[in-house]
C-alpha cells in the first residue's frame, strides 16, 4: 500500500500496471483510475490495494530535479541551491586532492605525513545531504 519512489521528488505518474503471469514475459496491463497520495514528494500510498498478492505491479513516472542550467517546467522542482553548492564544494576538495586521494593531511617539509580520512564525503556535504534524504518506508 506504500511505494518509496527512487527518484524524488515526483513530477508526474503516467501509468499502473499489473501482471499475473511470468509466462510471456511478464504480460502487462494497465491499471486505469488509480486513487494515490502523494507524501513528501516521494512516497506514494495508495488508496486500495492494487491487484492481488500473486500479482506483480509496477508504476510509471517521472521525478528527480532539473539541473542547472535547465529552467524548470510546470510540475518540475530545480535542484536546490544547497545540493548544487555542496556538489561544488566536493568537487573543488577532489581536484584540489586530486594527488593524494583520501589524504586530509600531506607535508612535504623533512618529513612525509599523510592522515588518511575514513569519509568519502566532507563534513559540510553529509549534513546537506542529510537533509535530502530520501525518505524510506
Amino acid at each position: 500500500m506504500e511505494i518509496a519512489l527512487r527518484l524524488y521528488p515526483l513530477e508526474s505518474i503516467s501509468k499502473w500496471e499489473l501482471s499475473s503471469s511470468q509466462a510471456g514475459g511478464w504480460a502487462w496491463v494497465e491499471q486505469p483510475g488509480v486513487d494515490v497520495l502523494v507524501r513528501c514528494g516521494v512516497v506514494l500510498s495508495l488508496s486500495s490495494p492494487l491487484g492481488s498478492g500473486r500479482q506483480r505491479g509496477r508504476v510509471t513516472y517521472t521525478g528527480g530535479f532539473v539541473l542547472p542550467g535547465v529552467v524548470a517546467g510546470p510540475g518540475q522542482k530545480s535542484l536546490p541551491k544547497a545540493l548544487e553548492n555542496a556538489c561544488i564544494e566536493q568537487v573543488a576538495y577532489m581536484f584540489q586532492h586530486k594527488d593524494h586521494p583520501g589524504s586530509v593531511i600531506h607535508s612535504t617539509g623533512n618529513y612525509i605525513y599523510d592522515k588518511f580520512a575514513d569519509v568519502d564525503l566532507l563534513p559540510m556535504v553529509r549534513s546537506v545531504l542529510a537533509r535530502f534524504r530520501r525518505v524510506g518506508v
